[in-house]
């Protein structure tokens, strides 16, 4: 299954990602780096969690441009430009 999840801080900023699988996060992933650090401030347990799209096919071309397009909606403060 491919999903993507948005993660929303107490401020209000979130953070929109595919990598979030079974209530894990590569938080060493160079693309997390900012929104490691607003975890270290406020705590995991304190960001609201939720799936804006999944796809039980695996279609990850379809995931991607779903990514995309959510990335383009919501501006999440936590992601960083693509590399």
């Amino acid at each position: 299954m491919v999903a993507i999840s948005k993660f929303t801080s107490p401020s209000g900023k979130s953070f929109i990602t595919m990598a979030y699988d079974d209530g894990i996060l590569p938080m060493n992933s160079p693309e997390f780096s900012v929104f490691k650090s607003a975890v270290n401030k406020y705590g995991i347990e304190r960001f609201e969690v939720d799936t804006l799209w999944d796809d039980e096919d695996d279609d990850m071309d379809m995931a991607i441009a779903e990514f995309d397009a959510w990335l383009d909606d919501e501006q999440p403060e936590y992601n960083l430009a693509p590399f």
